[in-house]
């Protein structure tokens, strides 16, 4: 049963739930974040501003839930002087049916939601800012919940090749997870299998890293379609430990540079940047003597700076509204992705496939970057044709930083090549250009 946990901010929490929105912090005005009109990047600034570095940490820490680290069934009265007092980013399968409660708490599922319910009231009503919980949950092959919906393991799915497939199991995946109560999903397993003696094989979509992408990435975005969080695993260079062993020896992957970025990485490639999952779980093993959970090579230059997500490698620098006929075109740069010394060849090989008639530049100082959803770029040499979110917070601050790096070699490169440069300072004059061009485009 649950035990009654005392109130450390007492009279409050009782009038924490307002009209359409929660007093977090209970401090009885509706600060910033607790706004749900407000933006989004508004609301995480503000709390951000609030947190201390103790729930800082803490939104970085994963709680294992059914009895392992989280030994308690339900909330208790010690709660309050335990590490996550500060709050927590997630608990993991939390009751659903593993561990040492099995399916005292699992099921009925009422039972399952029922605990969850509880332990969320108890972040939101007992800790200092209210930070509510991420449940997450595995789900490679359904969801990981005592009597819900089993699919064959990965291997098997792989050997369907049957992308349709993958995206109903993620939608009957996603239903079931949101039905209990789940918000992020650890899954799909983007480690290809080509040692046979890896004890984890029969996890994987199989050998081949484009059979994975493919595959993995419908597995995103079913999940997501739904509301979820996927997080694909594990990140990085996983399934090649030395001599195929698992458990405590997963270390170092006899892997060269090549092999690992063309075989190893590519599933994440697309999962992270054409499936735009918002998680990945970095593995536990090493890479050239280096743990890749604390690499910075791995987490931030391959991770966050090589792939770049969507809208942040070169063929997305420039996007162009043509008349195919007239091979004529409008040439916009929202930001210089490329080094300022490549700008006059980049220009040169525009002004030889097309007459540049404007060149028109946004300027990040002088206005919000506009939030007009997914915006399609064609590569000036290849054709190829990208979609990036121009909503991103990471985006808008790459293209204020990158703003910096235009020089006077852009401007006299532009002069070189007899093209009109025009500023567009206010974002009601950039959305409608855009979106009348891009109707324009080449397809």
């Amino acid at each position: 049963m649950c035990l009654s946990v005392g109130n450390i901010f007492a009279g409050s929490t009782k009038d924490i739930y307002k009209k359409n929105w929660i007093d977090f912090n209970k401090n009885g005005v509706k600060d910033v974040y607790e706004d749900p009109a407000a933006p989004i990047e508004a609301r995480v600034a503000d709390l951000l501003s609030q947190m201390t570095l103790e729930e800082k940490t803490c939104q970085m820490a994963t709680l294992y839930g059914s009895g392992r680290v989280l030994k308690d069934a339900w909330p208790t009265a010690e709660w309050s002087k335990e590490i996550w007092k500060d709050g927590i980013g997630n608990i993991d399968e939390q009751a659903n049916g593993l561990g040492k409660f099995g399916s005292e708490l699992s099921y009925p599922y009422a039972n399952s939601v029922k605990n969850r319910h509880e332990i969320q009231r108890w972040f939101v009503e007992q800790t200092r800012l209210g930070i509510p919980v991420d449940f997450t949950n595995e789900g490679i092959r359904g969801l990981c919940h005592n009597r819900a919906t089993m699919f064959p393991a990965q291997c098997g799915q792989g050997a369907t090749w049957n992308k349709k497939l993958i995206r109903e199991i993620a939608k009957v995946t996603a239903d079931e997870a949101k039905a209990l109560g789940y918000t992020n999903i650890y899954a799909p397993i983007l480690d290809i299998a080509q040692d046979p003696r890896w004890g984890r094989v029969v996890e994987s979509y199989g050998e081949d890293p484009y059979l994975a992408g493919e595959l993995g990435k419908q597995m995103i975005l079913g999940l997501q379609a739904e509301g979820l969080a996927a997080t694909p695993k594990h990140f990085a260079v996983y399934s090649i430990p030395v001599g195929g062993r698992d458990g405590g020896t997963r270390t170092d992957p006899h892997v060269a540079p090549r092999e690992m970025k063309t075989l190893y990485l590519e599933p994440f490639r697309k999962g992270i940047q054409e499936a735009g999952a918002l998680g990945v779980m970095s593995s536990y093993n090493d890479y050239d003597g280096e743990p890749v959970s604390g690499s910075y090579h791995f987490l931030t230059e391959i991770l966050r700076l090589e792939p770049k997500g969507k809208g942040t490698n070169l063929s997305e620098a420039l996007i162009f509204a043509n008349n195919v006929q007239k091979k004529q075109c409008t040439l916009f740069i929202l930001s210089d992705f490329i080094d300022e010394s490549e700008y006059e060849s980049t220009l040169n090989v525009v002004s030889r496939k097309h007459q540049v008639l404007a060149m028109q530049v946004f300027d990040p100082k002088e206005a919000e970057l506009p939030n007009v959803g997914l915006l399609r770029v064609q590569d000036a040499e290849s054709g190829e044709v990208t979609m990036i979110d121009s909503s991103s917070k990471r985006i808008r601050e790459m293209y204020r930083s990158y703003w910096e790096r235009l020089t006077n070699r852009m401007r006299e490169a532009l002069t070189k090549y007899d093209i009109t440069f025009v500023s567009m300072p206010t974002n009601q004059d950039y959305v409608p250009a855009l979106q009348r061009l891009f109707n324009k485009s080449i397809r």
